[in-house]
């Protein structure tokens, strides 16, 4: 059974998002910032992106991405509703049901504390984002983010997931003055395999650092959202 705390409060901050997609947030007593997967966006190579287009066509691309986008939706509104109440996965087409209880079974077992869900997080005047989980994992405090795949994926695919976890425990230690060591990525894939990233260590100080380097990237390429 997984205990609901409430030690930190997270604050509802004001997002607006654009049709091509990108978020801006507007935390109170801060100025308005970029969101941490506009800034992944926007520094992404699209060489690899545009080539897989151009590859199926238009129509079977956006297909693809809408049909990920719907099993994502309710692969995380089922685990929310688990968390929150203990119900069992019921919406959304199969597979993210069959997702839902893949990561119920081999993820959320290790979960002892639950803190936030969907918690907003922020680094004063340069980002902010909503991370899925945080609270314990296998006794140690820890960002999670719930994923879905079609397939596992390589170790170089996942460079924009230690990103983003080492962007959340940055904004979580900046709003609560905490020292978080691990990040989690719980995937489930099409073929109903659990995958379990971790980050820490050496390795989530380095994401840190390229983390800290992206933020300066961007806003020196495209300019600060209040200039």
């Amino acid at each position: 059974m997984i205990t609901i705390k409430k030690d930190f409060v997270y604050p509802t901050i004001r997002r607006e998002t654009k049709e091509n997609g990108e978020r801006t947030y507007f935390p109170d007593g801060s100025k308005p910032v970029a969101s941490v997967t506009t800034i992944l966006s926007a520094l992404k190579d699209m060489k690899t992106l545009d080539a897989w287009r151009d590859r199926v066509g238009d129509e079977e691309a956006t297909r693809i991405v809408n049909e990920s986008t719907l099993i994502g939706t309710h692969l995380h509104s089922n685990l929310e509703n688990y968390i929150l109440a203990n119900n069992k996965p019921k919406t959304g087409p199969l597979i993210s049901k069959l997702m839902t209880d893949i990561i119920i079974k081999n993820g959320l077992k290790n979960v002892s504390e639950v803190w936030g869900i969907e918690a907003p997080l922020f680094v004063k005047d340069l980002h902010a984002g909503t991370t899925d989980l945080v609270g314990v994992h296998d006794n140690q405090a820890a960002i999670m983010d719930f994923k879905n795949s079609k397939k596992a994926k390589k170790e170089e695919h996942l460079e924009e997931y230690y990103l983003q976890l080492s962007a959340y425990i940055i904004s979580h230690d900046h709003m609560f003055g905490t020292n978080m060591k691990r990040g989690v990525i719980m995937m489930a894939t099409r073929d109903c395999k659990y995958i379990e990233v971790i980050l820490e260590g050496k390795k989530l100080e380095d994401y840190k650092t390229k983390w800290h380097k992206k933020v300066e990237e961007y806003y020196r390429r495209f300019g600060h959202l209040h200039s």
